[in-house]
């Protein structure tokens, strides 16, 4: 894990999957984060976001992170207040893997365009109800692309806390594992997460 310390990794959506990401990469000793998010901390969050509390209400949720990685860890942060846009493409040269913890399709799509540009892996999660899935693409894969070709923005259900904390530590494992040079058996499959039936599935695209 001592190699951790010399990785950066690109978080975009600093919520519910993007909170447990931020503090279990953080412990586990990634060296740099570099967190992306122009949401603030509404109390709706507060059902399922980490650091969604009364002090932080209206407060830009990549900088509450930043505030906290300082109290509890020795990693470095990059802060950025703000949506990704196709701009931001330096962001991804600098990162060694990038987290989609994003919630609409328009974003994730664009991350992934931005991954494959750069010749990165990312780590895509979702979560709907007691529902997730996770993956880690590669930037010569085409499996996401032909994923979500059809796939748009749907009725949103009520969210669990504990199926956020679940997908977003199974984004963080395998974040860790792209990292460490260990991730090949995992790339491109999607793995399903539902929690109402208690099990977890791998599919392979």
């Amino acid at each position: 894990m001592e190699r951790l310390t010399e990785k950066t990794a690109l978080i975009i959506g600093c919520g519910g999957l993007g909170g447990y990401v931020i503090e279990e990469l953080a412990r586990v000793g990634v060296g740099k984060l570099i967190l992306v998010d122009g949401d603030v901390f509404s109390r709706s969050n507060m059902n399922r976001q980490l650091m969604a509390k009364e002090e932080t209400l209206g407060k830009n949720k990549a900088e509450v992170y930043m505030k906290r990685l300082g109290e509890m860890s020795t990693c470095s942060v990059e802060c950025h207040t703000h949506f990704l846009t196709e701009d931001d493409a330096d962001l991804f040269e600098r990162a060694d893997v990038i987290i989609d913890c994003v919630d609409n399709v328009d974003t994730r799509k664009l991350i992934a365009k931005l991954a494959k540009a750069k010749d990165k892996c990312f780590v895509h999660g979702a979560i709907e109800g007691e529902e997730g899935q996770v993956m880690l693409v590669t930037p010569d894969s085409k499996v996401f692309d032909k994923y979500y070709k059809s796939v748009d923005d749907t009725i949103r259900h009520s969210t669990y806390s504990y199926a956020v904390a679940t997908v977003g530590s199974v984004q963080a494992n395998l974040a860790v594992k792209a990292l460490t040079g260990k991730g090949g058996k995992f790339e491109n499959k999607l793995v399903i997460i539902d929690l109402e039936s208690v099990f977890v599935k791998t599919i392979e695209l």
